[in-house]
């Protein structure tokens, strides 16, 4: 979900970090009377909106602090730490939408005199990417590596190392198209002082599915709102360990291996999803009806629709193996459903103009209570 804030906060003198929404340039940053290098182009003020500024030697909160989430191993990364997840009670707020894992940004000297000697470092929810990244008016890519990513909130800070040979340190990063949900490019600017940090938050779309009550960004489908049994059972699979696997083997098959954990980032994958759901259900007979009558189905997580459903044999084919679970088939097809329009319609915000999901874009599985 992308967060719009236009409030700003000039708060530098109480320690706290500077709210950018139209201003890429902070005044008074060097003394009267010295030169200052600019921008040579006035950077989008909507590009700039939820980006921060942090006084020399502060960083964001979770940089200095990391959560245990930031030291795990890449494996265990986005997983639930729970015997059963937790549900959410809202989906997170971040001010860019990413659908790639690795992402690829640009980084440039966005000054009026480039090429004079600045530099930046660059960090991922507290992990350093570049130690120190010279700017050339031609930029540098630079890869975020798809192991840092996490479910939820991660965060891109970048300091300024020094202020070249005139000051200020001139820093522009780009957001190709092809990163973004939306597809629209993003080219953020900043002049900023030796020392000094920048930074925001991204995340990936949110695709969700009410347990208990209907809130956005959940859809309905048909005359059903929550999916109760299709929330639980993701859940079940999102924990940690997951529970086990109890749906009906056929005679003389052994299932499914419970694996050690059910990722919460998924990666879309429509093409194969035919062929995973069917490698998945596999090894187990037709769920038997419920005691009052109620029919059920086999339900997979993660979905076939998500290349995870399965995992890579010898050769890196993700073969279909997901967790399975006998639930409700009204609650399982029309859940089904819903994250399906989700996929393909995947609003922001409330009002925000839809988008598709394309085939290899992340997303996150999200259960709201």
């Amino acid at each position: 979900m992308v967060f719009h804030s236009l409030r700003q906060r000039i708060v530098a003198s109480l320690g706290l970090p500077i709210f950018i929404g139209f201003a890429p340039l902070l005044s008074g940053s060097t003394p009267l009377g010295t030169q200052q290098e600019g921008l040579r182009n006035p950077p989008n003020p909507a590009d700039l909106e939820g980006w921060e500024i942090y006084p020399p030697g502060q960083l964001p909160p979770d940089f200095a602090s990391p959560s245990p989430s930031q030291s795990v191993s890449p494996s265990t990364s986005d997983v639930v730490p729970f015997a059963v997840a937790r549900p959410a009670t809202n989906v997170p707020t971040f001010t860019v939408t990413i659908v790639k894992r690795p992402i690829t940004l640009i980084f440039y000297d966005a000054g009026t005199a480039p090429g004079d000697g600045d530099a930046v470092r660059i960090a991922f929810n507290g992990q350093t990417v570049k130690n120190v990244l010279p700017l050339t008016i031609s930029g540098t890519v630079v890869q975020f590596p798809a192991n840092l990513f996490r479910p939820g909130v991660n965060r891109i800070a970048i300091t300024a190392l020094g202020s070249g040979a005139i000051p200020l340190n001139t820093v522009g990063m780009i957001f190709p198209s092809t990163q973004v949900g939306n597809g629209n490019r993003r080219d953020i600017q900043f002049a900023i002082t030796s020392g000094q940090t920048i930074g925001t938050t991204v995340g990936f779309p949110q695709i969700a599915l009410c347990r208990t009550r209907f809130r956005f960004p959940c859809v309905a489908s048909r005359s059903l709102s929550v999916f109760p049994e299709s929330a639980q059972h993701v859940l079940e699979a999102q924990g940690i360990p997951p529970q086990p696997i109890v749906a009906p083997l056929r005679p003389g098959r052994t299932g499914n291996p419970l694996r050690r954990s059910y990722p919460r980032l998924l990666t879309v994958d429509r093409p194969n999803s035919t062929t995973r759901r069917n490698q998945s259900i596999a090894a187990y007979r037709t769920c038997p009806p419920k005691p009052n009558g109620t029919t059920q189905d086999r339900d997979e997580y993660p979905p076939a629709v998500f290349l995870e459903n399965g995992v890579p044999n010898n050769s890196g084919v993700y073969v279909g193996s997901a967790h399975i679970k006998c639930i409700a088939s009204r609650d399982n097809q029309l859940s089904g459903s819903s994250f399906g329009s989700q996929l393909n319609f995947y609003r922001e915000r409330p009002n925000a103009t839809p988008y598709a999901i394309d085939n290899q874009d992340t997303i996150e599985f999200v259960i709201l209570d």
